[in-house]
């Protein structure tokens, strides 16, 4: 899939994922007591000085790695979106044995054995993986919380509708864009001049789609899906920044590292197919 593509599908929609993606809220089963589960969607807030607090290694102190996050685990992958600061977007896979936890990051990184504690509300993270996962405990995010907002007068039809509008008007930009970027812009057998005319597409686009994601942003939105769309925005934020975090490095020649940047959104990709699934969406271009 090329880079329009995975972009468009992943962050554009408005999602970003880590999906999130966003990986969402399962029932509790009405069959006997439910046995506590890691799946579901965790959030947490921690400052600077609270992550120093709890041990670091070198290049953890990062603002990367401290401020309000949302953690999603759902049938073997996971993401992590930072909702603030510079909005990181992580993900991957990850196997359970017991009390512990194995995360393997799309990025080629494994932390094995990390052991856990989960209960109905609340979700805790032992030494042995990144800093960010075990400075404070996770709270389970069952639903919005309701409150007094603009939100409690718009439907999920009003906003469905508006936000429909916006994409469906897109689409033909979309295509243009399409046109100009093509394939080929990680193929190493592509001539310098027209890698060059691709990257300076593929920047306006990025540049274009950002510009989507803030008029979707600027939606009126229901309480009831408030919490989903906040962090789908958020994802959609945190997956521009990784790919134009591809510019450089295909401007300097390292081909290989842009496409596995690239590939990192993939657990993004599912999330946004899951937040539009839910409630009905059309795809953004």
């Amino acid at each position: 899939m090329n880079p329009v593509m995975r972009l468009a599908t992943i962050a554009i929609v408005a999602a970003a994922a880590v999906g999130g993606a966003i990986y969402f809220f399962r029932p509790a089963s009405t069959v006997g007591p439910a046995t506590p589960t890691i799946e579901g969607t965790w959030e947490t807030t921690f400052t600077r000085q609270q992550m120093l607090a709890a041990g670091i290694v070198e290049g953890e102190d990062d603002g990367s790695n401290y401020g309000h996050f949302v953690l999603s685990f759902d049938g073997g992958t996971f993401s992590i979106v930072q909702l603030d600061g510079p909005h990181a977007v992580a993900g991957g896979t990850y196997e359970l044995n017991g009390s512990t936890i194995a995360l393997h990051t799309t990025i080629n990184e494994t932390f094995s054995g990390i052991p856990f504690t989960v209960s109905a509300t609340s979700l805790t993270f032992g030494v042995g993986g990144p800093v960010t996962y075990r400075v404070a405990p996770w709270t389970r995010i069952a639903a919005p919380v309701p409150e007094a907002s603009a939100g409690a007068d718009i439907t999920i039809a009003t906003y469905r509708a508006a936000r429909d509008a916006i994409c469906v008007a897109a689409r033909t930009e979309r295509q243009a864009f399409d046109a100009r970027i093509g394939s080929g812009l990680y193929d190493p057998a592509t001539p310098a001049a027209d890698r060059a005319a691709k990257l300076a597409a593929f920047e306006d686009f990025v540049t274009w789609a950002s510009q989507l994601i803030d008029k979707l942003d600027a939606l009126a939105v229901p309480d009831s899906m408030a919490v989903d769309e906040s962090i789908a925005i958020a994802q959609s934020r945190g997956t521009a920044a990784l790919i134009r975090a591809q510019f450089p490095l295909i401007q300097a020649g390292k081909l290989a590292e842009a496409e596995a940047l690239d590939l990192t959104t993939d657990p993004l990709s599912r999330a946004t197919e899951r937040y539009e699934s839910k409630y009905g969406l059309a795809p953004c271009p």
